[in-house]
């Protein structure tokens, strides 16, 4: 498992996050392992195989500063057009579906890579209030659900897709409002500030429930307890807000936490351990194109393993 064998969590964590309990753990996992330094700089290296390789490279890295350092702007349609961008956008294509077409445990690789891409999408949608890109996240999930025997999910989320679908028909003035970013809620003006609905009652009811003077810690789940509690909540939330502003409490930064120099540090350490681990372990090197195998411990698949659940032992 490159998670622990590569040191970025220890064991307990590991389990915590493959059994969704520790989600963002998960999720900074997942990206770190399909980021441009691991799976995607691998097909890179296939796509762009010759003596241009390391110039081409070198070209998208500069660039990529420019971007980062707001020299260009990454909207700029001549960027798409340069001769680097444009030999990855003919020839990265071609190789992925050879490999997919040709070798099996490649394809389930590259599978890997696709969904962790549409989880970036939905979480960029939720976070930046983009309402055509929920929805298309949300639909490119509707397989996943149901190859992973979530089937009440795939249900719901189909009806749900197909209900928001057809809003621009049934009830524009609700789509305007959404398409407006009103889909999410914001507790700040920040870009990367808007939160799903869930993640608002985990971060702020249930933290309230859960904390000291809260309902499991102090008063009691009584029925008087949890009237008086839920009754009074909105105005103690006035209060609380109106101490953190007396206080000078609220962060006024505009910058989110994970780009913070100490997080931005410790991934670019963990991108270089998965890289050299994905260099040793190459998910594109194996000849047989039958059989999922085991990157680092060469174990192939029985056959009704491949059938259900893929050998994703190295993933996690």
């Amino acid at each position: 498992m490159i998670w622990s064998q590569k040191k970025l969590y220890g064991s307990n964590t590991v389990d915590h996050a493959m059994s969704v309990k520790a989600f963002a753990r998960a999720v900074r996992g997942h990206v770190i392992v399909q980021e441009q330094d691991a799976i995607v700089q691998l097909l890179l290296q296939r796509a762009l195989n010759g003596e241009c390789h390391a110039e081409v490279i070198n070209s998208l890295q500069v660039l990529y500063g420019r971007v980062w350092t707001d020299k260009v702007v990454v909207d700029d349609c001549t960027l798409l057009e340069s001769e680097d961008m444009n030999l990855i956008t003919s020839e990265l294509p071609s190789v992925v579906c050879m490999l997919s077409a040709q070798l099996r445990t490649s394809k389930l690789w590259i599978q890997y890579v696709h969904y962790v891409d549409i989880m970036k999408l939905f979480i960029y949608a939720e976070r930046t209030s983009d309402w055509y890109l929920h929805l298309y996240a949300s639909e490119s999930m509707l397989n996943l659900f149901a190859a992973t025997r979530h089937f009440h999910y795939a249900k719901a989320c189909r009806i749900y897709v197909q209900q928001m679908r057809a809003l621009s028909s049934e009830q524009p003035d609700l789509l305007e409002h959404f398409v407006n970013g009103k889909q999410s809620i914001r507790r700040s003006d920040r870009l990367w500030a808007s939160l799903s609905s869930d993640h608002v009652i985990e971060q702020t009811l249930m933290k309230s429930v859960k904390g000291r003077g809260g309902l499991t810690h102090g008063r009691g789940m009584h029925d008087s307890a949890r009237h008086t509690w839920t009754s009074t909540l909105s105005i103690f939330a006035g209060f609380h807000f109106a101490m953190m502003k007396l206080n000078n409490l609220f962060d006024s930064s505009d910058d989110h936490v994970e780009i913070g120099s100490a997080r931005m540090k410790r991934d670019v350490a963990d991108l270089a351990k998965v890289k050299v681990y994905l260099i040793d372990n190459d998910p594109f090197r194996f000849s047989d194109s039958e059989n999922l195998i085991g990157l680092s411990s060469g174990v192939v698949a029985r056959p009704h393993d491949s059938d259900t659940c893929g050998n994703a032992e190295d993933v996690g």
